[in-house]
């Protein structure tokens, strides 16, 4: 990971955190948590504060923590010790929740609570990705994988599993689609990883990456053509 991470990218790492610390911690147990969970590296760690005597990550944690406490997910027992709340113990937080609770601050009244467990914005109650996230992260949990998945390891994945994709199609187009299909998921499941680990929604990198590619490739000059965009 390069740069100190921002507050909403640290929220579920700090919630990840206190889980694995067994629902309770001090801020420095979490803030070595996060650090191995998100692959942070020197500088990231180091890196002081412009205008307080910490560093940045220190700063941007505690805001962290204060965002899970003001969506009501954790609590401070005293100072310096954190708790998830018993209700969200069991909870896996999706990266879209984690980007809600982040817009907590900016506009509370864009928030639903749910059946008591998990708290999203309203928009993406219906939105089956989160669904597919959270499944996908309870996998690696009950098996304690997750502390393989560094993003450095999953861009690696994503890369070996596109290669086995392409390998169903190594002698010709006479491909068996069950395979394909197979490995397609593999690199699906890899991506949609490495986003919750990024604490990024894709439908937004993803429109936001579209934006660009339009304008370099505009329908008047690239229709029909497979040029790249610098020798339109």
């Amino acid at each position: 990971m390069y740069g100190v991470p921002t507050v909403r990218l640290l929220i579920k790492p700090t919630f990840d955190a206190l889980k694995r610390l067994g629902g309770t911690g001090d801020s420095e147990s979490i803030q070595k948590e996060v650090i191995e969970i998100m692959g942070l590296d020197y500088d990231a760690i180091n890196a002081p504060h412009k205008d307080h005597s910490c560093t940045e990550l220190e700063y941007n944690l505690k805001w962290a923590r204060t965002n899970l406490k003001n969506a009501k997910i954790i609590e401070n027992l005293e100072k310096g010790i954190w708790r998830i709340l018993p209700e969200y113990r069991n909870h896996f937080m999706t990266a879209n929740e984690a980007n809600d609770i982040a817009k907590y601050r900016e506009n509370k009244n864009n928030y639903v609570k749910t059946n008591k467990s998990s708290i999203i914005n309203q928009e993406y109650i219906e939105n089956n990705y989160n669904n597919l996230t959270q499944q996908i992260r309870q996998f690696n949990e009950e098996r304690d994988w997750d502390q393989f998945h560094s993003p450095e390891n999953l861009a690696k994945s994503i890369s070996i599993e596109a290669g086995e994709l392409l390998e169903c199609f190594q002698w010709n187009n006479d491909y068996n689609k069950e395979e394909v299909c197979e490995e397609l998921a593999d690199v699906f499941t890899y991506c949609i990883m490495m986003a919750d680990k990024l604490g990024v929604n894709p439908e937004e990198i993803i429109l936001n990456k579209l934006e660009k590619t339009k304008k370099k490739y505009p329908v008047e000059k690239s229709k029909g053509v497979s040029t790249k965009y610098d020798k339109l």
